[in-house]
């Protein structure tokens, strides 16, 4: 019965030990287990249950260091120091935030406000904005005027900068009268038709040319002597009427096709051809009536022709080119 007795006490001073040991590790690693950091212009609350509410100039300020410091009940902490509870003493303590560095605050010294803080009351904040609406508004939009501008006001502005603004129809025109010049060079008139070229890829410049009467130019310069004019005439025809079937029309009534069999035939470089060539794909392109009209006018002929020839590799393979799109689109159609 003794012996029990003795190794139930035993157990009893054991256990109370090991509770020691382990409380003494536990305070000792979470000694600090509650941080909380002050913000700036907050007051800081108090612990105790009192329901009153102490005014701030009647409390007393606890100036911190960069040590911990046990923080009496009834002291303020200026903004930007760290507090926390002690778990083991059940007491607060305070010290300098982390951003004040080695600076220390002297005892019994106030603390000087930052004058160069960007901080601002929600009246200034509002305040500053109403000012930079009213400097930024702009005086037509509150006169309920438009803020846009109509082309002639902006031709005359670029007027008074000499900066002339011109449409395509007008510059069209120039070309076309630079084109048709007895005095212009050769050179002038194939850039002339080169620049022509790159506007009537434009389905509306492509009708505009046909109502300028620059495609009966454009036609009558394929029987040119010069063989630059020639291969320029070609290059701006296809460019017209490809997908476009008003012009397809204009110049199948001109006399494009037959004028253009007509320079595949005769012996000419190949350059030419192949701008011939490529007009007259275009012209037949989605257009049954040109391609029956091709047919009439021996066009099946001149393309055997031109694919016998020697040293046009690259004229076989446009011409396979076209007899396959044009078959493409008989079944198609059938």
């Amino acid at each position: 019965m003794i012996a029990n007795k003795i190794s139930v006490l035993k157990l009893v001073l054991i256990f109370c030990c090991l509770n020691l040991l382990l409380s003494r590790c536990y305070s000792d690693q979470f000694s600090t287990a509650v941080t909380v950091r002050e913000d700036d212009g907050d007051q800081q609350k108090e612990d105790h249950d009192s329901d009153q509410t102490e005014d701030p100039e009647d409390l007393e300020v606890f100036y911190p260091t960069a040590e911990w410091q046990t923080l009496k009940p009834g002291q303020a902490v200026p903004a930007g120091s760290h507090v926390r509870l002690n778990l083991q003493t059940g007491e607060r303590e305070v010290k300098l935030g982390e951003e004040e560095g080695v600076k220390h605050w002297k005892q019994g010294e106030r603390p000087e406000m930052n004058k160069q803080s960007a901080s601002f009351s929600t009246t200034e904040l509002k305040e500053a904005l109403k000012k930079f609406k009213a400097e930024n508004d702009d005086p037509a939009e509150e006169s309920g005027g438009s803020q846009f501008r109509s082309v002639d006001e902006l031709k005359r502005e670029m007027e008074t900068m000499n900066f002339l603004v011109e449409t395509d129809e007008q510059i069209m025109r120039k070309l076309l009268a630079q084109f048709n010049s007895t005095s212009g060079t050769v050179d002038q008139r194939v850039s002339a038709l080169l620049e022509l070229e790159y506007l009537v890829h434009q389905v509306d410049n492509a009708k505009n040319l046909v109502s300028m009467g620059g495609m009966k130019l454009v036609t009558d310069a394929l029987n040119s002597t010069n063989i630059r004019l020639q291969e320029s005439a070609a290059f701006v025809l296809g460019s017209a009427v490809s997908s476009n079937p008003s012009v397809q029309v204009e110049a199948l009534e001109g006399g494009a096709l037959q004028k253009l069999l007509t320079l595949l035939t005769a012996p000419h470089p190949v350059p030419v051809k192949k701008k011939a060539l490529f007009a007259v794909a275009c012209l037949l392109h989605h257009f049954p009536f040109a391609q029956s009209h091709f047919v009439k006018l021996g066009g099946l002929q001149v393309l055997g022709e031109l694919f016998q020839e020697q040293g046009s590799d690259s004229l076989r393979l446009r011409v396979i080119t076209m007899l396959y799109d044009m078959i493409t689109e008989k079944v198609s159609i059938i």
